[in-house]
């Protein structure tokens, strides 16, 4: 039999007529095109012996004849434009055969690079600077305060009338009735006052980061040590919007946000700076300057103004904190101002 490589079809020889059945016709075919795919006719060579493997059976002339051909073997005969060539042996060395492994390794590091490169292209052309650290060797450092720790001084406010407004893993908010600020008491140190002072020099304090008019630090570099900040009162969490109305445009923006800064999906961050001018520029710098950080950015941790404004009031978890021991309010003023 002859199998045609150009066509993919398999055919009798001149002088032979139909000697196999439909099913042993398609058998041969498909022998033939897998001894193609695997590479025989560069091993192999132009020929191919396909067993047949048929059945024993009685003869019946009266239901079916047998089939005209004893052997138990059929020869497979290629032609076409796919028939190796004669070897013929070649100065240049031979190929080395390909790693797919190792290609696709090198295809995804390029496209680290290129999020890379289009990340450090969003980015601001300026380095934020933060204001000088106090010398921990100060004695505003490793100098214990009359508070044992956070809960201590928690209790001590809501024996003077403060009520509570709301608490996290780290922090606990509380407020005076009538007042529009609130005073946040950190009960586990972590790096919030780094955010502070990175949105306060950045300007987006007032926009996208609360307004925090002074905090202090007490027990610092030492067990208990926590800190008090004086915040600007906000009006609810988007985690209490969605439950309320899922197609808000602060649960949306906070979402796309959300999406951009652990996904990198770009058309997310211009969905949200379409809800929120500005926000796109914010995710940028913020995700740049807290890299190496764990962002926490659920529904919790994003809250509105009065006037609809999106804040993002806590979005970094990990770490101490490098904020100095103290800053009122004027100097907050000076570092926005600078």
């Amino acid at each position: 039999m002859v199998y045609n490589t150009n066509i993919r079809a398999l055919r009798y020889d001149a002088r032979q007529g139909k000697a196999l059945t439909d099913a042993e016709e398609l058998r041969v075919k498909r022998e033939a095109e897998r001894y193609i795919d695997a590479g025989g006719l560069r091993r192999g060579g132009p020929r191919l012996l396909v067993p047949l493997n048929r059945p024993a059976r009685a003869f019946n002339p009266f239901r079916s004849k047998p089939p005209k051909i004893d052997a138990e073997h059929v020869v497979v005969r290629f032609e076409g434009a796919m028939v190796a060539r004669p070897f013929i042996r070649s100065e240049t060395p031979p190929r080395r055969s390909r790693n797919l492994f190792q290609e696709f390794k090198l295809a995804a590091l390029a496209d680290l690079e290129r999020v890379e490169r289009m990340d450090m292209m969003r980015a601001p052309t300026w380095v934020v600077g933060r204001p000088a650290l106090r010398d921990p060797r100060s004695p505003a450092a490793g100098v214990r305060s009359r508070w044992i720790d956070g809960e201590h001084f928690i209790a001590r406010l809501k024996k003077r009338g403060y009520c509570y407004l709301g608490s996290g893993c780290y922090s606990t908010v509380l407020y005076k009735p009538g007042s529009n600020r609130v005073v946040k008491v950190s009960r586990r140190p972590d790096n919030w006052l780094d955010y502070v002072l990175w949105a306060t020099k950045a300007g987006y304090a007032g926009t996208f980061a609360p307004v925090v008019h002074s905090f202090r630090r007490f027990n610092q570099g030492l067990d208990g040590e926590f800190y008090v900040a004086v915040v600007e009162r906000l009006v609810e969490t988007v985690n209490d919007i969605e439950r309320r109305d899922r197609r808000h445009r602060a649960v949306k923006a906070q979402g796309f946000l959300r999406s951009y800064i652990h996904a990198n999906h770009d058309q997310d961050g211009v969905a949200a700076d379409r809800l929120f001018a500005g926000s796109l520029r914010f995710a940028v710098e913020l995700r740049m300057e807290f890299r190496g950080a764990g962002l926490d950015l659920h529904a919790g941790n994003w809250m509105t103004r009065e006037d609809g404004q999106l804040v993002c009031t806590d979005p970094v978890c990990e770490g101490r904190s490098t904020a100095p021991s103290r800053m009122r309010n004027r100097d907050l003023r000076a570092l926005q101002a600078a």
